[in-house]
């Protein structure tokens, strides 16, 4: 009853929304039957908006037809004041629940900013889903990128890009976001000199959002400059309690001029347990000339939210935001909602997502993926552990679950070990031949033996027959039960 139960919290809606904003990594799960698109907007998505124009390439590696996509190469030239919107899809058409295209890598580089990756992959499965978290070793399915993420921890810069004269300090803003009460410890690797290296930074549902402040001395050789941060919740072990975001310092002798003006959403992704109010800050970042901006925004059915469309003033080199909530109406469900900001009849979007029970949506595809390799014994032990998972997790405050979440995935591991090996083919061993028989060959004296005794039996029944008038009986097929 309680598994019937658990099965209907996760019936996922399926949203029919507009391509999301590009993150640092996308593992999407989609139905079949389905285009799932996400967009790429030029010049925003490099990080960096210059005035002048610029070519950009994208690149898609493997190629479409392993990947799902649409995509392969692409040039693209364009400049601060023109917006080029370049979606990318990924069709299911065909694929069976569980199978996933290769995981892909796309790349954006221009001579002009930093090359920026993005990895991901995408899967066909009845739980809605998007994730972010690291690159996929090589052979690993997209499924475990879907599988081993969740945002129950939502964490990235402000700015995903600054620039720096040699010598020169400059500061970066962490942005953490988590309805979970825990304390997420904070690690800093980069190639330049970075303070703090360690932090941490305690969350819960009163004060859900914490910022740290990151400070870079940029070194005196021009180059780019990576900054790693890794948050991981304390006590807890195992990729689903990490998150990852990054940044880039580029250092030059001149300073470039930045324009346009761009649009980013925090939290991105984001993953509540109780159906409560989430904050969420729309952010205008303008290196163009002062003027008013316009924001609106598009919310599916099944939440609630106070915003109103708003007009914001912006001076050039400023940024303004706005600060709204959303309380989500629908248990096991994936919101996608979408910002849009216009200036002189330009605009551009953002896109952000909001889950309710995510880890519930994870833990039964990662079951579903066990159940289709085994027999009924592996799906015993699988639905013993989905149980046992699920009574702890209605139990525990959000935040406490996650080690409870790990324990369910080793045992989800050990079936998945235990189906792998029922199927694998036995090794049998032929018996060598006796003594005076060839290699490979077969005994005469057995062959006649077996001719003697079928035809022995074929003249029995030809004379039991003819002995009962050769009259025939209909087989019946017996009744199978309907359930």
């Amino acid at each position: 009853m309680r598994l019937a139960l658990a099965v209907a919290l996760v019936c996922i809606a399926i949203l029919a929304a507009p391509a999301a904003a590009l993150p640092s990594s996308m593992y999407m799960s989609v139905p079949n039957e389905t285009i799932k698109c996400f967009d790429i907007t030029l010049p925003d998505d490099t990080g960096a908006i210059l005035k002048g124009e610029a070519e950009y390439r994208l690149q898609m590696d493997p190629p479409p037809y392993d990947t799902w996509s649409d995509l392969s190469d692409q040039i693209v030239r364009t400049d601060e004041n023109n917006t080029v919107v370049i979606p990318v899809c990924f069709r299911s058409f065909g694929r069976e629940i569980g199978t996933c295209g290769k995981p892909f890598s796309l790349s954006i580089s221009s001579d002009r900013t930093p090359t920026r990756t993005v990895v991901g992959g995408v899967c066909v499965s009845t739980y809605h889903d998007v994730d972010s978290g690291p690159s996929l070793k090589k052979g690993e399915s997209a499924n475990k990128g879907l599988n081993d993420n969740n945002d129950v921890i939502s964490m990235a810069f402000k700015k995903p890009l600054q620039y720096a004269l040699p010598g020169s300090q400059a500061t970066f803003t962490l942005q953490l976001q988590s309805h979970a009460t825990t304390t997420v410890d904070i690690t800093v690797d980069s190639n330049t000199t970075v303070s703090p290296v360690r932090s941490s930074l305690t969350t819960s549902k009163a004060a859900p959002k914490r910022t740290l402040t990151l400070t870079v001395t940029a070194p005196e050789e021009a180059g780019e400059y990576v900054i790693d941060v890794a948050g991981k919740v304390k006590r807890c072990t195992g990729t689903h309690c990490m998150k990852h975001a990054s940044t880039t310092l580029v250092v030059q002798d001149t300073l470039p001029e930045e324009g346009g003006f761009m649009l980013l959403v925090f939290p991105p992704n984001l993953n509540l347990k109780d159906l409560e109010p989430v904050l969420y800050e729309v952010t205008v970042f303008n290196n163009g000339p002062p003027g008013s901006f316009s924001i609106t925004a598009d919310f599916p059915d099944g939440l609630e939210t106070n915003f109103v469309p708003e007009t914001l003033d912006v001076e050039s080199g400023g940024d303004k935001s706005v600060i709204l909530t959303v309380t989500p109406k629908k248990v096991s469900t994936l919101y996608e909602m979408e910002f849009t900001v216009e200036k002189d009849g330009m605009k551009k979007a953002a896109t952000a997502y909001l889950s309710t029970n995510e880890l519930l949506t994870d833990a039964f595809r990662e079951a579903d993926g066990v159940k289709v390799l085994g027999d009924s014994s592996v799906d015993k032990d699988v639905d013993e552990s989905l149980e046992g998972f699920f009574e702890r997790y209605q139990s525990r405050e959000y935040g406490d679950e996650l080690e409870t979440y790990g324990d369910l995935k080793a045992s989800l591991a050990n079936a998945r070990e235990k189906a792998t090996t029922a199927q694998q083919p036995t090794d049998i061993t032929p018996t060598p031949p006796g003594p005076g028989v060839p290699s490979g060959g077969i005994d005469l004296t057995l062959i006649i033996i077996i001719i003697v005794i079928v035809a022995g039996v074929a003249i029995a029944a030809f004379f039991l027959l003819k002995k009962k008038g050769g009259g025939k009986e209909e087989a019946k097929i017996p009744e199978l039960e309907r359930v």
